[in-house]
């Protein structure tokens, strides 16, 4: 079976995904996600820990924490 460039980045990108959201971690896309929060105070007492790109580069995984 032949698999092109595209068909491999998006099977990177569901592992990446099935393995990261359960351990805490939020994507960020297009709209932003949910970052405007740390700005607008719903958490305030929150900072960013860590930060991975998703496969392809046009999202980001973000791992926020108290």
């Amino acid at each position: 079976m032949r698999v092109t460039e595209l068909t491999k980045r998006r099977l990177a990108y569901v592992r990446m995904y099935h393995d990261l959201i359960p351990k805490g971690w939020e994507e960020i896309g297009e709209r932003g996600g949910r970052l405007w929060e740390l700005y607008r105070g719903a958490r305030y007492d929150h900072k960013i820990v860590d930060v991975k790109i998703a496969p392809g580069g046009k999202s980001l995984f973000v791992k926020i924490e108290k």
